[in-house]
């Protein structure tokens, strides 16, 4: 745990905070999912390499991420997702960045090219406002604001 001091007298009994138990029901579903996690960010790392291998000669490069716990720890306490959510199966859910996708390239002006292949596979918009492509309804990524961004684009995927 980030900080173990978090405790509350009742009756003289030392009784752990609720924000506790919810950090570790979500981190405990985290590892329980974590195969089915990896098999999303494959299929999304995949899909996106897919549609962007027509620009890459060696100059484009996706990494991918799974949220690790210490880090999904720290955002349940920093957003209090233990107040927002009734359970770790709605935070995992909903968690927009559970899997984080970068694409690197090496020219500044690559990130323009690349932002409008994105808009041109993600062409339908959803009433969320995420794009998506018809052909795989469950990748949806956020362009709605200004980009290129320095640090993020969202990326959902939907079960």
């Amino acid at each position: 745990m980030l900080i173990q001091s978090f405790y509350e007298k009742d009756g003289g009994n030392v009784v752990e905070l609720k924000i506790f138990n919810f950090i570790d029901e979500t981190i405990k579903l985290l590892e329980e999912t974590k195969p089915e996690i990896n098999d999303v960010s494959e299929e999304i790392e995949d899909y996106l390499k897919k549609h962007l291998e027509s620009m890459n000669d060696g100059d484009i490069n996706l990494v991918t991420r799974i949220k690790s716990k210490s880090s999904l720890e720290e955002k349940i306490i920093r957003n209090n997702y233990y107040k927002k959510y009734k359970c770790a199966e709605d935070l995992l859910h909903n968690l927009q960045d559970l899997i984080g996708i970068r694409v690197e390239c090496r020219f500044i002006e690559d990130e323009v090219k690349i932002y409008e292949k994105l808009r041109e596979v993600f062409n339908e918009r959803d009433i969320d406002g995420y794009y998506y492509n018809s052909l795989n309804k469950n990748i949806r990524l956020y362009l709605a604001g200004e980009q290129p961004q320095k640090q993020k684009m969202v990326l959902k995927y939907i079960k």
